[in-house]
């Protein structure tokens, strides 16, 4: 889960969307299904991932972004 990956890493910005109550953010960041999971970097997505992750499948998705 992403709370335990934020939680060990507090440098890291994040911001979690609920599509239910904003459905025009899914539509805005081009996403599909849920949970996607978008980094941006410089203000441009550089990855985008649907689907669960455990903390350590998180870190390295972000590492390598």
């Amino acid at each position: 889960m992403p709370d335990k990956f934020f939680a060990a890493n507090p440098g890291i910005s994040y911001w979690r969307i609920d599509s239910e109550e904003c459905p025009e953010a899914k539509k805005n960041f081009d996403v599909e299904r849920v949970p996607t999971i978008t980094i941006l970097r410089k203000g441009a997505v550089a990855a985008r991932k649907v689907g669960l992750m455990n903390p350590r499948e998180m870190a390295e998705f972000y590492r390598s972004a």
